[in-house]
């Protein structure tokens, strides 16, 4: 019988109980996994999930198959793309994101893979598949903005769930956003255009 261990020399499992490993029968010592998604977990005794796996436990909204989306720009309350989502449930509007992106403006806002800067600011939503589709035919997805899962928290650094948010890392924006947060109050300074 196997335990939740892999040896380090050629990732099969070890004997219970010993640190022989069962290919090479070489002595060995093993490498600990998460025993819910056998990733590689914390250097802690005690420990038996992984950041990630801690992170899910944690959240108040689990990946039980719900679509979970964070908006940022003018899929937002009051602006004027929010009618997409007027049928999904607004489980957060004053969520953020866990990570750290940068966020830059031209009309619309773009939020950037790096350089990291801020934490974005915006709504999360549970969406169904049809909104979720729309959603993409807005932002161009695959093309345009693409869609990518991120760990959304709460205004506390609680986690709320994981959600799709919509990454633009090939247009940049002539005002950059150092808050992460899009609003009705953005001044942007547009550079007029040449003929």
């Amino acid at each position: 019988m196997l335990d939740s261990s892999i040896s380090n020399c050629c990732s099969a499992g070890i004997y219970e109980e010993t640190d022989i490993c069962m290919e090479c029968k070489e002595h060995c010592s093993p490498i600990e996994l998460c025993k819910y998604c056998e990733r590689e977990y914390l250097e802690e005794e005690d420990m038996v999930m992984c950041d990630e796996c801690i992170t899910e436990h944690h959240s108040k909204y689990k990946q039980d198959g719900s679509i979970y989306v964070f908006v940022y720009g003018t899929l937002k309350k009051g602006f004027g793309n929010h009618h997409l989502l007027n049928k999904a449930e607004c489980l957060d509007d004053r969520a953020r994101t866990q990570e750290y992106y940068s966020m830059t403006g031209s009309g619309v806002p773009f939020v950037h893979h790096s350089p990291k800067k801020t934490m974005i600011k915006g709504e999360l939503y549970k969406v169904n598949k049809n909104t979720l589709h729309m959603l993409d035919g807005l932002e161009g997805h695959p093309t345009w903005y693409k869609r990518q899962k991120v760990w959304v928290v709460d205004g506390y650094g609680g986690p709320l769930a994981k959600a799709w948010l919509y990454f633009n890392d090939n247009d940049r924006g002539y005002q950059d956003f150092p808050t992460g947060e899009f609003s009705r109050l953005t001044n942007f300074h547009l550079k007029p255009w040449k003929y």
